[in-house]
């Protein structure tokens, strides 16, 4: 990844996934006006043989009153997903747009498996982009249309999820989500609650809202720091509808770290965002981190000194030393600093 010097980035992609971009493209263009897509689901799969076909008949099932289509890009998976994606896309080659890679584009520094997914949305042409990854589903046949039209009547707000819930494959038990205390959301609500309060699987956001090249510049492209991109050009809604399935397994990109992985994985994220914007926002995600891995707990404290004292070390204005001063006091009272 490099900045060229109008100060756009550079990101490499493959040549598997430039030329089915332009497939993609070329078959947009012939379309009549009316029959090109409104939406595009993007979904990235990668070793989901077990789940994939669930997720495609999700989005098929889908009724509206707009043509939509769906981005598939299968991450040179080992197992039988690819085949799977590719039997669906002969089926329906009018909604599903396969990309088929050779080489594994989530290992590879740069941010290449952002750029090659935005540049098969942008190929697509579609408003809003909606989001669901190859191991979870969607239950409701109404999702697209809801989302949509919340959307269409309001121009303010950039994104709009729904409700779940989260089943675990291991046990067989599905758990309704708890309803959230909030409808209405933006970034600075994010940077002071410390939580995402939208699951990826439910997520649709307005194409135009996305900075693409300021996404680029943060070291994680997760779908969280996707969020927090969009949710600076405007804010977020949760509708009340259940809509979807969160699968939770063992080979779950989130579900599967430990606990301590999850720590890491969560600072380290909140510290790239941090280290792009150099924001008060951005230094109330670090703080609110340790608040909610249990950092009151001494033994933790200890284990996560070198962390807090990085976090410190960002603390440039008054405001920022106010967002941790409450921290700070909290370990003061109790002898552990």
């Amino acid at each position: 990844m490099k900045e060229k010097d109008n100060g756009m980035i550079d990101v490499e992609v493959s040549r598997e996934a430039a030329e089915a971009t332009e497939r993609i493209r070329r078959h947009i263009e012939s379309l009549p006006e009316e029959k090109r897509p409104k939406v595009c689901i993007k979904c990235i799969t990668y070793n989901h043989g077990e789940f994939i076909r669930e997720a495609l008949d999700g989005f098929l099932m889908q009724q509206t009153d707009f043509p939509f289509v769906a981005i598939v890009h299968d991450d040179a998976s080992t197992d039988n997903t690819a085949d799977i994606v590719r039997e669906y896309a002969e089926r329906y080659p009018d909604i599903i747009f396969p990309i088929f890679e050779t080489e594994n584009q989530y290992r590879k520094p740069g941010g290449p498996l952002t750029k090659i997914m935005q540049d098969a949305i942008d190929a697509t042409g579609a408003r809003y982009v909606a989001m669901c990854e190859g191991d979870d589903y969607w239950t409701s046949p109404h999702k697209l249309q809801l989302q949509a039209d919340f959307l269409d009547t309001h121009p303010d707000y950039v994104m709009v999820t729904t409700r779940y819930h989260s089943y675990f494959q291991s046990s067989g038990k599905m758990i309704e989500e708890p309803r959230p205390d909030y409808d209405n959301y933006d970034y600075t609500w994010l940077a002071k609650e410390g939580i995402w309060p939208m699951a990826t699987l439910v997520t649709m956001y307005r194409a135009a809202a996305l900075n693409i090249n300021r996404y680029l510049k943060y070291p994680s492209r997760i779908d969280a720091v996707l969020f927090w991109n969009l949710l600076q050009a405007g804010k977020g809604h949760l509708l009340p509808d259940f809509t979807a399935i969160y699968r939770i397994h063992d080979g779950g990109a989130w579900s599967g770290l430990s606990e301590d992985q999850k720590w890491n994985f969560d600072f380290k994220f909140r510290m790239g965002i941090h280290n792009v914007d150099k924001s008060i926002e951005s230094l109330k995600l670090i703080k609110n981190t340790l608040r909610r891995h249990n950092c009151g707990r001494k033994k933790v404290f200890k284990s996560r000194r070198s962390e807090f004292t990085t976090i410190l070390k960002h603390i440039t204005k008054i405001e920022g030393l106010r967002c941790c001063i409450g921290f700070l006091l909290k370990y003061i009272k109790t002898g552990l600093v």
